[in-house]
């Protein structure tokens, strides 16, 4: 397959600088007994992506418009972290290429995703998953699906974006800050870098994709390997378990648009989590009105994706996910450099 028939993987972006004190002072917070209503609310939220020790207060449940507006409030801004160079030209805005998410880690952002409403479908509206939208979302078309790639073979503007060739001028560079003197170490403990996870567009990032660390004093190469599994269209005629895969008419999910094996094991996390803790994680797709789950359901949601991963939990039967019969998988290589090294002094 040409390189140019192949999307650009996703990037997501998490900053281990979640909470700047001088927004959100959490180590000062975190101590005291008498908040405001709305300090407490925001404590709940953010104690969900940092260090923390329970009080014997903590919520169950969470309402999802607080943790919207504690995006834009509270935690890390992109405009501040974040500059990108596309095929060798710096981005005036990148910020407007970045959809801004929620992972594990706390709040993140992605580069190269499909739009919201490629990605999740017909019921986009009625998901509360995320804050924002890139202003071109509006219009975007379709270009690509997984199953099908590219319907048109010269449109190189709407995402998911390619590259024309493998260069060191046919790529993208991410430029990343982080304020060290308005740093709370009593959230995370690391400070000199950003976890980079590379997924596919039309999936959100997950801890099963290829993730690693990039130092802040350090320059870092990531080379990806695209991988790409195709099944004969003869093989639909027989049945998923045997064939061991779907195609993506056979298997609709509830949340997203295009089948993959993890969309549909995130689906499963998400639904099982609202089943047995009666809440979801912050960070898992969602009908709207369904609660997050607060502190106090951590360790439920916690066991039950734990399981899952292991296939421990009995349920995990009724996920029914097989891996797709047309996929776009990518792996990662990772070479770190001196930061005044030059690719082109080589």
């Amino acid at each position: 397959t040409p390189i140019w028939d192949i999307p650009l993987p996703a990037v997501t972006i998490c900053s281990p600088n979640q909470v700047r004190p001088s927004r959100f002072d959490y180590f000062a917070y975190k101590n005291q007994l008498n908040l405001t209503e709305r300090d407490q609310t925001t404590l709940q939220y953010i104690m969900m992506t940092c260090k923390y020790s329970s009080n014997g207060n903590d919520s169950k449940v969470l309402t999802a418009d607080f943790l919207d507006q504690m995006y834009y409030n509270i935690f890390d801004l992109c405009e501040v972290m974040i500059n990108i160079e596309w095929m060798s030209k710096e981005m005036k805005e990148p910020c407007l290429l970045i959809e801004r998410i929620f992972t594990p880690a706390g709040a993140c952002f992605t580069f190269n995703s499909l739009p919201r409403k490629q990605l999740f479908g017909p019921i986009h509206s009625h998901i509360n998953y995320w804050v924002h939208e890139m202003e071109s979302n509006k219009t975007e078309e379709a270009v690509w699906s997984p199953d099908r790639g590219y319907k048109n073979k010269s449109n190189f503007e709407s995402r998911p974006w390619r590259t024309a060739g493998r260069s060191h001028d046919e790529d993208v560079s991410f430029q990343l800050f982080i304020d060290t003197e308005d740093f709370d170490q009593t959230c995370h403990s690391r400070n000199d870098g950003f976890w980079v996870t590379v997924h596919s567009p039309a999936e959100l990032p997950t801890q099963w994709h290829p993730m690693t660390f990039v130092s802040t004093d350090q320059l870092s190469h990531i080379k990806v390997i695209p991988e790409i599994k195709k099944t004969k269209e003869e093989l639909r005629k027989w049945d998923p378990e045997v064939r061991g895969c779907y195609f993506e008419d056979e298997r609709p999910l509830l949340f997203f648009n295009y089948y993959t094996e993890k969309n549909c094991y995130l689906e499963c996390e998400s639904q099982t989590s609202l089943s047995r803790c009666g809440c979801v994680p912050f960070y898992l797709p969602r009908i709207r009105e369904k609660p997050v789950c607060g502190p106090a359901n951590q360790e439920c949601y916690k066991q039950v994706i734990g399981n899952i991963a292991k296939s421990l939990d009995p349920d995990t039967s009724n996920c029914d996910c097989l891996p797709s019969c047309f996929e776009t998988e990518y792996k990662i290589s990772v070479a770190k450099f001196p930061k005044e090294f030059s690719f082109s002094s080589v």
